[in-house]
């Protein structure tokens, strides 16, 4: 089963609509036993998602506003994170902000050659606070992870961030039935929230 966040026009930003679409089809496809791998990508090629939708988050004035839209994005997140099967994120595109923090937020990633990923938060002065960070470091260590995120520079696809790449021949689909296991039934139907 494929997800697609398809909202090329806004660089398939993370709007609370998104977010909401997301969590409703997640929480759908949780109880689909025939699922064997779950793939999140981005309309177009140009972009997996630039992360929160900027001129959403600007109107955020207040602290409390500002937990309450972090601790609704990272319920989101978490869902991926907990969904039963395997989560690949097929990055097509830059993977931006909270679009990196997705892509952390799946079990593997596999980047288009001309994909990009980068925690850009700190140009903004704030943190990664849709658990991306914490998944990053997780992943590769505190100080590897500790880097891109206080750099905010594109992440060095070598330190053991990407599960494969897509290049040539090798499609979304092709890439992602590596994670299905042989005995499970395969979805090929796609979503686009």
């Amino acid at each position: 089963m494929t997800v697609v966040v398809d909202r090329p026009h806004k660089r398939n930003a993370l709007s609370r609509h998104v977010q909401d679409e997301l969590t409703a089809t997640l929480d759908e496809l949780t109880v689909d036993e025939g699922i064997s791998v779950l793939v999140l990508t981005g309309a177009g090629s140009d972009n997996f998602t630039s992360g929160g939708d900027l001129v959403a988050l600007s109107e955020i004035r207040t602290m409390e506003g500002a937990g309450e839209m972090a601790f609704h994005a990272r319920g989101v997140f978490d869902r991926v994170r907990r969904f039963p099967a395997p989560v690949v994120a097929a990055v097509n595109g830059d993977a931006l902000g909270g679009g990196a923090e997705l892509a952390m937020a799946c079990g593997f990633r596999v980047l288009a050659s001309h994909a990009r990923m980068a925690f850009v938060q700190g140009r903004q002065a704030v943190t990664s606070a849709w658990g991306g960070g914490v998944d990053l470091m997780q992943l590769v260590g505190r100080s590897v992870g500790l880097r891109p995120l206080c750099t905010t520079e594109f992440v060095d696809h070598e330190i053991g961030l990407v599960s494969g790449c897509m290049t040539g021949a090798r499609t979304t689909t092709s890439c992602s039935t590596e994670w299905s296991t042989p005995s499970s039934p395969r979805s090929s139907a796609s979503r686009r929230t």
